[in-house]
């Protein structure tokens, strides 16, 4: 739940919101695509996105960014 509040000021898209989420939760891109309804690709793409978004580059750094974010104003 904090992680989600987290994500709420990171400028994301509703889209790459759940996206993280599904990533934070452990689910892989292709449990995500039958979730969403969207191919594979597509999710590859919104991970993309969201690690450019956050200058990360995978799902740990992801979430720390975020959890570590999430107390601050910044």
């Amino acid at each position: 739940l904090r992680f989600v509040d987290a994500l709420n000021g990171l400028g994301l898209s509703p889209q790459q919101r759940e996206i993280a989420a599904g990533l934070a939760r452990g689910a892989s891109n292709q449990e995500l695509a039958e979730e969403l309804g969207v191919s594979v690709n597509t999710i590859a793409y919104h991970i993309k996105q969201v690690f450019q978004r956050l200058d990360t580059h995978d799902r740990q750094a992801m979430i720390g960014k975020v959890l570590g974010k999430g107390g601050s104003t910044a």
